[in-house]
């Protein structure tokens, strides 16, 4: 699939990629959807997240940018690009990285059924796709009757609260939290909670 033109990522923190346009090619050929939220810092625009979804043969392709910059103490201009592959209905690959000021701050890659798995700054024993959905599903499909969620960053499952009103809270170590907003299956805004800062991505 084509390659967004501006590399991008949330401040996720493990993280995270919605739905704008939608088209549907002849048979056989690719379906793609794409979307764009703007993130929002203390109620100014700061940035954007970008993704798509791409179905060839078979295979879905979701891929999610980011980029914003923001003053948190000193000047942070962040970059992120998560790309996670499904083979059927089941997870086959996933890769991502973040990057603040320029330099490497987070990144992890894996493809199941083989060695190799990493997550910043080293590899890890296991590699193994737990929960059916991923971080990236969530911007194309509200998780009904789901109770984790594979973070792609992480490489591992964390738990879905369903809170009500198409509102699902997924919690990250360190008491974070991310708050994704639906209505009538199509996702509105992410309420992403670090502790010393707060955003909110809203779809365009």
């Amino acid at each position: 699939m084509p390659r967004p033109g501006k590399t991008i990522r949330t401040l996720t923190g493990p993280g995270l990629p919605l739905l704008a346009g939608l088209w549907c090619l002849a048979p056989g050929l690719p379906t793609a959807e794409r979307c764009e939220f703007r993130v929002h810092w203390r109620e100014q625009v700061v940035g954007h997240v970008k993704a798509s979804r791409e179905v060839v043969q078979g295979t879905t392709h979701y891929r999610m940018t980011s980029w914003s910059e923001f003053d948190l103490i000193w000047k942070r201009e962040v970059h992120s690009d998560l790309h996670t592959r499904y083979t059927g209905d089941r997870l086959s690959h996933c890769t991502s990285w973040v990057r603040v000021n320029g330099a490497l701050r987070d990144s992890s890659h894996m493809t199941v059924g083989r060695p190799g798995c990493y997550v910043h700054p080293r590899a890890v024993p296991a590699c193994a796709a737990g929960a059916p959905w991923a971080t990236a599903r969530l911007y194309f499909a509200e998780p009904v009757g789901q109770g984790a969620i594979f973070v792609e960053s992480l490489l591992a499952d964390r738990p879905l609260q369903a809170l009500g009103g198409g509102r699902y809270r997924l919690s990250f170590p360190g008491g974070h939290a991310n708050t994704y907003v639906y209505d009538d299956g199509r996702l509105l805004e992410v309420h992403v909670d670090r502790g010393l800062f707060q955003l909110v991505f809203r779809r365009r």
